[in-house]
């Protein structure tokens, strides 16, 4: 029997949380009855392709969808094409950008189309008429997968009915975590010595994920530890602000901004502190991967992060933009070592049990069943 094809449509920006999310449930997918087909439109004026390289080195099929410009006619009828070419059952979506195409692509097909909703950031008036947009695309859709229940509500919101709208968390594979890495050679990496503390974040480098607030915390953690340095690995716009607010503050020397990082659970493991400042957030992937390599974890409380960080059990949390606390939290756990260890193993345990990349995948393709199996019309 034949499985059943699913292409993962995605309009990418660099590899961050959403491909994140992408490249776990493809690779679970891989083994099951439905074959995932990973669709990348890269963009003319910002190319990036980082998610088909993923699909190439872990033998995940993949291809590219050149897009020239805002609205561009010939990227519809190329992912058509391929949807009919490669008789593709059902097309997965995620961000807006893919959405719009997908619902012209499949226009009079009889395609089903899942959005998966990660948290819309409107940070500038475009991006806002963006969100605008999105919100009625959304209505074309046959199912729709919020990755957080902040993110359903803004659905719920839009309109939309409740009967179209699941909540599916993120999930990661654990044993990418559980091996063991060679903490000296990855330390000499960023010329860190073996003596000094670690303090470190993973995201991109944007407004919304508040790593100002983290550099604003670093300036007090390192005058009561003065050997501790602070990574925060990622790329995008707010690279060289970060650099100069760092110099601003006296504390270029403890900085690190290496850029992207291929191997997440080698950096991890160097780290004697996992912070998440984010100002906003769904749930993120970047905190579940921090709580898989039993990191002990200081995050702000917004979006679904405190699903998982129940204070003084499985992390610390914060008010988003509280310097203070920040660095209070974060001293507290330097100074009491057995308290971060306890925390660190609590939030292995949770992640283990309730947000497994297996446990993500089985959730979609009991969506892909319903769709594939079901006469019901979810747009009436």
């Amino acid at each position: 029997m034949s499985k059943k094809k699913i292409l993962q449509l995605r309009s990418s920006i660099g590899f961050f949380g959403a491909e994140n999310v992408i490249a776990q449930l493809v690779s679970e997918l891989a083994s099951t009855e439905y074959k995932p087909i990973i669709g990348v439109i890269k963009n003319q004026k910002n190319p990036h392709v980082e998610l088909d390289d993923f699909a190439k080195g872990n033998g995940i099929e993949s291809t590219i969808f050149e897009c020239r410009g805002e609205f561009d006619l010939k990227l519809i009828l190329s992912v058509r094409n391929f949807i009919k070419r490669n008789n593709i059952d059902i097309v997965q979506t995620h961000g807006y950008k893919s959405n719009f195409y997908a619902v012209w692509a499949t226009l009079f097909e009889n395609v089903p189309l899942i959005a998966t909703c990660h948290p819309w950031i409107k940070i500038s008036r475009r991006v806002k008429m963006y969100a605008k947009l999105d919100r009625v695309l959304l209505r074309k859709f046959d199912r729709i997968v919020a990755i957080s229940e902040e993110v359903k509500q803004e659905i719920l919101n839009a309109g939309i009915p409740d009967k179209k709208i699941a909540t599916i968390d993120n999930g990661i594979n654990v044993g990418r975590f559980e091996k063991q890495f060679d903490q000296k050679k990855i330390r000499k990496q960023f010329d860190i010595p073996m003596t000094s503390t670690v303090i470190g974040t993973v995201g991109r480098l944007s407004f919304e994920k508040g790593h100002n607030i983290l550099l604003e915390a670093a300036e007090k953690i390192i005058k009561k530890y003065p050997a501790t340095f602070f990574i925060i690995a990622g790329d995008g716009k707010l690279k060289d602000e970060l650099k100069r607010k760092a110099k601003q503050l006296k504390i270029e020397k403890h900085l690190i901004l290496p850029g992207l990082i291929n191997d997440i659970p080698g950096l991890l493991s160097i780290l004697d502190i996992f912070v998440l400042p984010s100002l906003t957030e769904g749930l993120p992937m970047a905190l579940l991967e921090a709580m898989a390599a039993k990191k002990p974890v200081v995050a702000a409380r917004v979006g679904s992060i405190p699903k998982l960080i129940v204070p003084d059990e499985t992390g610390l949390l914060v008010e988003p933009g509280d310097v203070s606390s920040l660095a209070k939290s974060i001293i507290e756990l330097l100074t009491g070592k057995n308290k971060a260890a306890r925390l660190a193993e609590n939030g292995y345990r949770i992640i283990v049990a309730k947000f497994s990349s297996e446990a993500m995948a089985r959730k979609y393709m009991n969506i892909y069943d319903m769709l594939l199996n079901s006469d019901l019309n979810l747009n009436e």
